[in-house]
C-alpha cells in the first residue's frame, strides 16, 4: 500500500488507460502465442497466430478442420474479449490499485494483465484442439 500522502493518484490514474492496457494486452498475448508455438512439436497439426487490425487483435488456433480465437476490442473506456467458440465474454476497465499500480478490474477483482490473459487464452491454448 503507498503510504505518502501526497501521492498524486490522479496523475498515475490519467496514464492507466484502456487504450495503454490494450497495448499491454495485445504484446503480451503476442508473447504467449510465441512461447506456445515453441512447446509444439514439429508434427502438431495446428498453431496459434495473433492478427491484429487497428483496435482489435486475435489470437487464433489453426490446424487441419480446426479454428478457434478469441478477440480482443479496444473501447473508450474498456476493452472487451470474446471466445468464438463459446461466446463467453469478459470486459475489464483500468483502474490503479493500493499500491498505486495499473490493473485491470473486472466485478471486485484486480487482475495483472498476465492474469488476465491466462484467464482468457488457457483453455485456447492448452485444451485439447481436436474436441
Amino acid at each position: 500500500m503507498t503510504s505518502n500522502s501526497d501521492f498524486d493518484w490522479v496523475a498515475v490514474r490519467s496514464t492507466c488507460t484502456a487504450s495503454q492496457i490494450f497495448t499491454q494486452l495485445q504484446l503480451g498475448a503476442d508473447r504467449d502465442v510465441a512461447a506456445r508455438n515453441s512447446t509444439l512439436p514439429a508434427n502438431a497439426g495446428f498453431a496459434y497466430t495473433l492478427q491484429s487490425s487497428g483496435s482489435m487483435f486475435s489470437v487464433a488456433l489453426n490446424g487441419n478442420r480446426i479454428a478457434r480465437m478469441v478477440t480482443f476490442e479496444l473501447g473508450a473506456y474498456s476493452v472487451s474479449v470474446r471466445r468464438g467458440d463459446t461466446n463467453e465474454t469478459w470486459e475489464v476497465t483500468p483502474t490503479i490499485n493500493d499500491n498505486g499500480e495499473c490493473r485491470l478490474r473486472m466485478g471486485n477483482r484486480d487482475y495483472e494483465c498476465w492474469q488476465f490473459r491466462k484467464l482468457v487464452l488457457e483453455s485456447l491454448l492448452f485444451d485439447n484442439p481436436w474436441r
